[in-house]
């Protein structure tokens, strides 16, 4: 209960303080929401560089053609099943015979160029399975393996493209991350020099607490709860402010039809918690620890 208790009168001593002294309040609230929302921006500019990278990833397939000679429809289903043999490393197979293919690639043809196919038989392309990709680091392999399948004739797929979107996909995650963490040891180096600075300016109040007999967790207290208060504070302000500007540009990118299937940003539901997450522990652990580290050196009278 005494716990309890002195930890509701921390509270009420650390409101108390706050209001008291407001322009170092708020130029703390301002520093640390400040901080906390460039932060964010790092971290959403992460999330979404290795969520295009992983778009980008999806778009590549391998297609597999098979022998003209084959059209029973067992032996493509016995192909079939010799493909799925590698479920765990593809998403998605599509078959689709020669007609189709030829049909499809005819219906992009304007009218012109469409006459110089009349009479062809639709026949001229082989039938073939479309094969989506978990990871295009394992494109080579499942090229091999394909091509030593009964009745396929020929693999086909942009292996030097796939390379260079996983080189490209992988830089963007590496420098994403020590961005990130670059700019946490940023934030925490600015949040803690702002709290030592209203530490000093309040370094006379320490004093007399102590010169009353006042013990050290007694004044130390409010001050790691006033540490707390702001970093939460300064989190709920730099979150909303994120959201808000997150979710215009998202608009702005669908008004303007700039989205398309990889050039996308991640939808806010999934970065929100991580968000809130990083908030909270970089604002209210910053600030409850820095004043608790800060607040020694002013204990010593």
């Amino acid at each position: 209960m005494r716990i309890i208790r002195n930890f509701f009168r921390f509270i009420g001593d650390s409101v108390s303080s706050m209001i008291k002294n407001p322009l170092m309040t708020i130029a703390s609230m301002l520093i640390v929401t400040f901080c906390l929302f460039v932060f964010g921006v790092f971290i959403v500019l992460t999330m979404n560089a290795n969520y295009m990278g992983q778009k980008m990833e999806e778009q590549c397939q391998i297609e597999i053609n098979i022998s003209k000679r084959i059209e029973d429809p067992q032996e493509i289903e016995d192909i079939k099943m010799q493909i799925e043999k590698k479920n765990d490393q593809i998403t998605d197979i599509v078959y689709k015979t020669g007609k189709e293919r030829f049909d499809r690639f005819k219906s992009k043809l304007s009218a012109d160029k469409l006459s110089r196919f009349e009479g062809v038989p639709d026949t001229i392309i082989d039938s073939s399975f479309t094969v989506t990709l978990k990871d295009i680091s394992q494109a080579k392999s499942l090229v091999k393996y394909f091509e030593k399948i009964k009745g396929v004739t020929s693999v086909s797929t942009e292996l030097s493209l796939m390379e260079k979107i996983h080189n490209l996909t992988d830089l963007i995650k590496k420098i994403s991350m020590w961005l990130v963490l670059l700019f946490a040891f940023i934030s925490i180096f600015i949040i803690s020099n702002t709290i030592k600075l209203t530490l000093h300016n309040r370094r006379k109040e320490i004093n007399i607490m102590k010169y009353v007999g006042a013990t050290d967790a007694y004044i130390r207290g409010p001050f790691v709860i006033e540490g707390m208060i702001v970093g939460l504070i300064s989190a709920v302000i730099a979150y909303f402010g994120t959201a808000y500007g997150y979710m215009t540009l998202v608009g702005f990118m669908g008004s303007f039809g700039i989205a398309n299937s990889v050039i996308s940003l991640e939808p806010f539901a999934h970065l929100r918690w991580i968000l809130v997450g990083a908030y909270l522990i970089l604002g209210m652990g910053l600030g409850s620890v820095g004043s608790f580290v800060s607040i020694r050196r002013y204990l010593d009278v």
